[in-house]
Order: structure tokens, then C-alpha cells, then sequence
């Protein structure tokens, strides 16, 4: 089995919540489902009921339900949602603003508060590097679990 790392990244990149994505073995490519798509199938919805453009997604999300053995899910958006990434990168910043942030979360304080409340750190490249990085090497750990090869 083979996949563009690429398409993995922007699969859970771009994963809306409640939603998914799976690798089709047989065909290698990468497939997002909505939740609305995927209950679709689990509830027997007529495909007919939808929008054309949506139809071809509702057919792969019947696939998935029905040949669940064909799909390797990737992982679930609760697995690397920007509050994850953001407690992961705060290790990685000067220890003073990070026990600063540290209390804001601990405090309810979410991710757009923090960005906008420490500009300083999410303005420049570093947090966007670092979330490219997060998302490389969660891809490839995946792949490397699912003995799937990645160019």
C-alpha cells in the first residue's frame, strides 16, 4: 500500500469535527467523510436525498460502513486539535511565557485567546512550523503503524 503524505496531512489538516477520513487499501487513495455523510450510511439514508455534489462522498461513506475491513481510519480529530498542538508547542518556548500560558489554560483560557494574548510567539513562523511538523510526523507515524509506504 502506498499514499502521498501529503493528502494524509491535508485529510487531517482540514478535518471538520465529527467528521473523518479513511484510506481505501484497495484503490491508496484518501477519502474525508463528513458526519452528516457517514450517518447517512449508518441510517440507510437513499442516497437520491442528497445534493449531486455530495452523492459520490454518501456512496463511499455506504462503502466504509458496509466493507469497513477495506479502510484504515486515520486518526480522530480529538487526537491533534489545535489545543493539543498548542500544549505541545508551549513546551518548546521561553519557560517564562510558558508558565504565563500555562496559567491561562489552566484558567479556561482557549487557543484564541492565547494567540492574541501572546502575539509575539503566533505571529512569526514558529507556530505554523511547528504545526507543519506535528502534522509530518503524525502522517508518517501512521503510515509506519499501517505499514502503508509514503513519498
Amino acid at each position: 500500500m502506498r499514499v502521498d503524505l501529503e493528502e494524509i496531512i491535508y485529510a487531517m489538516d482540514f478535518m471538520d469535527e465529527g467528521a473523518g477520513a479513511y484510506y481505501h487499501k484497495k484503490s491508496e487513495i484518501v477519502l474525508s467523510i463528513s458526519q452528516r455523510e457517514y450517518l447517512a450510511a449508518k441510517t440507510g439514508v437513499e442516497i437520491d436525498n442528497y445534493p449531486e455534489w455530495q452523492q459520490e462522498a454518501v456512496k463511499w461513506a455506504y462503502d466504509i460502513v458496509e466493507n469497513k475491513e477495506s479502510y484504515i481510519k486515520l486518526p480522530d480529530k480529538l487526537e491533534f486539535d489545535d489545543n493539543t498542538i498548542l500544549k505541545l508547542f508551549i513546551k518548546e518556548i521561553d519557560e517564562s511565557v510558558r508558565g504565563k500560558i500555562e496559567a491561562d489554560l489552566s484558567r479556561g483560557k482557549d487557543i484564541r485567546y492565547i494567540r492574541e494574548n501572546y502575539s509575539e510567539i503566533f505571529d512569526g513562523e514558529a507556530w505554523y512550523e511547528y504545526k507543519d511538523n506535528f502534522f509530518i510526523s503524525l502522517a508518517k507515524d501512521w503510515c509506519k503503524a499501517n505499514n502503508i509506504i509514503f513519498n
